[in-house]
């Protein structure tokens, strides 16, 4: 099985990285194209035998699984320029979050998977999201999911929760960075720490409570009944949180929603004029 990804962007080469790293792929079974060769040379110096090139129809036409790792702009274009390089079976995976799958049949008639992976992939801890159209089967979600088990859990899931499925997943590790940068910068104001030290302990911290709660199968009620006991500090600060968060929360995905369903129409209506 040949794979192909189109793009060495961010998620592009955090896809090659790992199936090769992982040995999910034999080096001269993988296809890579991208606008400037220069960056594929470390990747080349590493594992001989990765087939490059500038030219996307020459992964279109070699590859079984085609991943599409460009700018959610680029991505119509880059799927009429391959439509006739594609091979008739051949697997389409985009990361393009805004883009259904509804327009991307209307452009190339394969299977098609929507995927929406993480940063945290690239610690091989990330929730990678998939939906499909009806014409990958048992089989080929099988295969999709064996080479993204490399990079942490799959989840499939209806394309109708993709965007919140993406604001849980994808958006998140930049959320809880900056729920974590306020709560270092406002903890400041009550002690002689610097912002280094307070920024560390916090870090390890966020890291030891999600291997606790991964590890030990506990849940957020759980933990929180752990550490705040009663009549104490960690009980005070809950009840805080839980009065003014959820408020902040509901705006967030509000606004996060609202935002994506401008650029889904901006990217629908310049992809396909009326």
């Amino acid at each position: 099985m040949n794979i192909g990804i189109i793009g060495y962007g961010s998620m592009g080469s955090m896809l090659a990285k790992g199936l090769l790293e992982k040995n999910i792929i034999d080096p001269s079974n993988l296809f890579i194209s991208t606008r400037t060769i220069e960056k594929l040379l470390p990747l080349q110096e590493k594992y001989a035998g990765i087939n490059v090139s500038a030219d996307n129809g020459y992964v279109a036409q070699n590859s079984d699984i085609v991943f599409i790792c460009v700018k959610p702009a680029d991505t119509t274009q880059i799927l009429r320029e391959t439509k006739t390089s594609l091979r008739a079976k051949a697997h389409v995976i985009s990361i393009a979050g805004c883009i259904d799958i509804c327009d991307i049949e209307k452009v190339v008639d394969n299977k098609i998977t929507r995927l929406m992976p993480s940063i945290t992939s690239e610690v091989y801890s990330g929730v990678s999201l998939t939906c499909h159209n009806a014409k990958v089967t048992a089989d080929d979600k099988k295969k999709l999911d064996k080479i993204l088990g490399a990079f942490g859990s799959v989840r499939g899931i209806e394309e109708g929760n993709f965007g919140v499925g993406s604001e849980l997943t994808s958006c998140a590790p930049g959320l809880l960075a900056a729920i974590m940068k306020t709560w270092v910068e406002e903890s400041l104001r009550f002690g002689t720490l610097s912002k280094e030290e307070s920024a560390q302990m916090a870090k390890q911290t966020l890291y030891g409570t999600a291997k606790l709660m991964i590890e030990q199968n506990m849940d957020f009620d759980e933990v929180i009944n752990r550490v705040a006991t009663k009549g104490g500090m960690t009980e005070e600060g809950a009840k805080i949180l839980f009065d003014d968060l959820p408020a902040v929360f509901q705006k967030t995905f509000a606004s996060m929603g609202k935002k994506r369903e401008t650029v889904t129409r901006r990217l629908r209506d310049s992809s396909f004029p009326q």
